[in-house]
């Protein structure tokens, strides 16, 4: 059968040149992709060149704060609805809006426990919010951060 170029299907390399080997992939449990809290992009590790990973339980706490409330058309009530102004109730809001975003991981589920939520008022209209939890599967604290 004849194959694309001048030699017939099968019996040469796809190719010229010499074929590149990638490193294996980074050993030790799979995690979830790591998403940078700043950009909420997926973040490449610069020695490996893969995909950073972070534990699948920070990651899903990171996506319940970081969605907006409704934005999801297949859980609509998925995500957190972050309050509007910066008032003398913020930090309080704030501290509601986190458990209610995280009601089914914490109260249905039962995945992880809420030890702090940190939350911090900046210039500008900006803060910055620190969950504190603990994955209750493994019993390691650990913390995911946004920005509002």
């Amino acid at each position: 059968m004849p194959g694309f170029g001048s030699a017939p299907f099968g019996s040469s390399g796809a190719g010229l040149g010499v074929p590149v080997h990638a490193e294996a992939p980074p050993s030790g449990p799979a995690g979830s992709r790591f998403i940078d809290p700043v950009t909420k992009d997926y973040a490449i590790d610069t020695t490996t060149r893969q995909l950073q990973q972070m534990p699948p339980i920070r990651q899903r706490v990171l996506l319940a704060l970081t969605t907006v409330l409704g934005s999801a058309t297949t859980l609509p009530g998925f995500g957190m609805r972050f309050p509007r102004k910066m008032g003398d109730t913020f930090e309080g809001q704030v501290k509601n809006a986190v458990a209610a975003a995280l009601y089914q991981m914490t109260t249905v589920e039962k995945v992880i426990r809420v030890t702090n939520v940190i939350v911090e008022k900046g210039r500008g209209g900006r803060s910055r919010t620190t969950v504190v939890f603990v994955d209750t599967s493994t019993n390691v604290e650990d913390e995911a951060t946004f920005r509002g």
